[in-house]
């Protein structure tokens, strides 16, 4: 509502007053979970999946995560929802995203690479073949 976007996502599982995702991963691992979040952009996806579904009135309030690893030994457990601080900082960048895109879609002006004239490989593979003088 707040950013008049159309938006989507696709719930797995809405239980009791949770949204749960379900994920198939090669690591599940609860000590490297943060981490995993992180890097694989899911922090946002709580964030999205859990307001998407309040704003269609859902009565949910948290969002937690099915894990399964996709490898041996298949091990299956629940990540819990992040804690308040984590959530806070997703929520917050989520909302940047928003209103960068908001504002992109009003000025039709899209940020996107600097692209070199030239592409270059790594310095470390390309002085292995140069000719000392």
């Amino acid at each position: 509502q707040e950013f008049s976007l159309p938006m989507k996502a696709r719930l797995d599982l809405v239980s009791a007053n949770t949204v749960y995702d379900l994920k198939c991963l090669a690591d599940i691992a609860p000590q490297r979970w943060g981490s995993i979040l992180l890097n694989g952009g899911m922090f946002y996806q709580a964030v999205h999946y859990l307001r998407g579904a309040q704003e269609c009135g859902l009565q949910v309030k948290d969002f937690a995560w099915i894990a399964v690893r996709n490898t041996e030994p298949y091990l299956a457990t629940i990540h819990p929802p992040l804690d308040d601080a984590s959530f806070d900082a997703a929520e917050s960048l989520w909302r940047d995203r928003l209103r960068m895109v908001k504002e992109c879609k009003a000025a039709e002006v899209w940020p996107g690479y600097d692209v070199p004239e030239r592409s270059s490989l790594p310095s470390y593979f390309v002085s292995q073949f140069t000719v000392a003088p």
